[in-house]
């Protein structure tokens, strides 16, 4: 998996845009959804819901640590 720095530095590690609903323990976002080799460079987008523990674990890595310098 590629990151980028220039992801995180005008927003936070997930849009608000992105959330779609949190309910019944569980939270579903809208996720990128690799294409075949062959189609165009166009992503699709796909609805994944995850148990809360799951999507916090999966969260918790792209929030800076306390004291982090952030780049403006």
């Amino acid at each position: 998996m590629r990151t980028s720095l220039a992801r995180y530095i005008g927003g936070g590690p997930i849009a608000n845009t992105r959330l779609e609903a949190c309910a019944r323990g569980e939270v579903t976002c809208r996720d990128r959804v690799p294409g075949e080799a062959g189609e165009s460079k166009r992503v699709a987008r796909a609805l994944m819901t995850l148990p809360i523990a799951e999507f916090l674990r999966r969260y918790r890595p792209h929030v800076p640590e306390p004291g982090t310098k952030v780049m403006r």
